[in-house]
């Protein structure tokens, strides 16, 4: 899964540290005495893809807190869209949620799959387990609930 950081130049960075802050000071370098090196790489135009599990574990402990940032008026690279694109299936549930719900910053104009809450989902009668399936809590996407067109 999609655990590290995403360069402008579409590299992709993989967490092998026990913490995010030691991987990103990897990346950055140096003599490693950065104070907030997560903050330096979103500077710098990586995405940070966070995803709550153990050192060296396959499976999302907390995949309702799985995110995916970026600096907020920035925009993405041709090539950070196109990893994105082609990873999807290695992004969480979540993230791809993160992504697709984003109106107005990094990821305003993008849409990877349909894991996404809509309008219509307010009156849904499965809203609960549509956003459990979103947040990556279920296993086994709801049924369509035939309220709306969008799913």
């Amino acid at each position: 899964m999609a655990d590290g950081f995403l360069s402008p130049e579409g590299i992709f960075y993989e967490k092998t540290e026990a913490y995010h802050g030691e991987t990103a000071r990897r990346i950055l370098g140096g003599d490693g005495k950065n104070t907030d090196p997560l903050s330096e790489l979103i500077r710098g135009g990586y995405l940070a893809m966070i995803e709550f599990r153990a050192p060296n574990g396959s499976v999302s402990l907390q995949p309702d807190l799985d995110y995916i940032i970026g600096k907020r008026e920035g925009r993405l690279t041709k090539l950070q869209k196109e990893w994105l694109e082609k990873h999807r299936d290695e992004l969480t549930r979540h993230q791809q949620y993160t992504i697709n719900m984003d109106q107005s910053g990094i990821f305003r104009s993008m849409e990877i799959s349909n894991v996404k809450m809509y309008p219509a989902c307010d009156t849904c009668p499965i809203k609960a387990e549509r956003m459990a399936w979103c947040e990556g809590r279920d296993v086994e996407e709801p049924q369509l609930c035939r309220v709306c067109d969008k799913i």
